[in-house]
């Protein structure tokens, strides 16, 4: 057997640290902190382009496929929120490689507000961010992009009431309470 050519040999050690600096750079961008909030622009901008939430409340519910059946109460209320002073959005988290059809499971639940798949690493980061809730949790931020609320209680009907209420009166409208189930 003859030895490798010495191009091989010189290049191997080059290819290597490269590819080490690639998969450094690659992790470091998977344990980046990450908002709440810049996952819902990355959502909104790829579900809805051009679609803005400037100058309306947002309300987004965080939860994991397991989780839909026990809240369809939170989601039929906000459904029903969501509209010119309130924007309603979802962030699934979930692995999209093992669940491929998580659009259906939005279907077959109603949730007609958008709802983007994000990894479970990152949005776990994201509530950890916020003070470490576990899933489901609603974010409330208002109309300047500022945390209003964070909740893991989204099965409580008094929370609709209170979302509603926030943001009419952060309008100066008068307050009415939304009907709840």
């Amino acid at each position: 057997m003859s030895a490798p050519p010495r191009v091989l040999t010189a290049a191997l050690p080059l290819l290597m640290g490269a590819g080490l600096a690639l998969a450094s750079w690659d992790a470091a961008g998977h344990l980046r902190a990450v908002s709440v909030q810049e996952l819902v622009r990355e959502g909104s901008a790829a579900a809805t382009p051009g679609d803005s939430d400037a100058g309306r409340w947002t309300a987004v519910l965080i939860f994991r496929p397991l989780e839909c059946p026990a809240m369809m109460a939170a989601v039929d209320w906000l459904n029903r929120l969501s509209g010119p002073r309130l924007s309603v959005r979802g962030l699934l988290l979930v692995d999209r490689s093992t669940f491929p059809d998580w659009p259906d499971l939005l279907l077959a639940n109603q949730i007609r507000f958008p709802v983007s798949a994000v990894a479970v690493d990152r949005g776990l980061r994201a509530l950890h961010q916020i003070g470490g809730f576990g899933t489901p949790a609603i974010v409330v931020f208002d109309a300047d992009h500022r945390l209003r609320l964070a909740t893991n209680l989204t099965g409580d009907d008094t929370l609709a009431a209170i979302i509603a209420r926030s943001v009419q009166e952060s309008r100066g409208a008068k307050p009415s309470t939304p009907s709840v189930p």
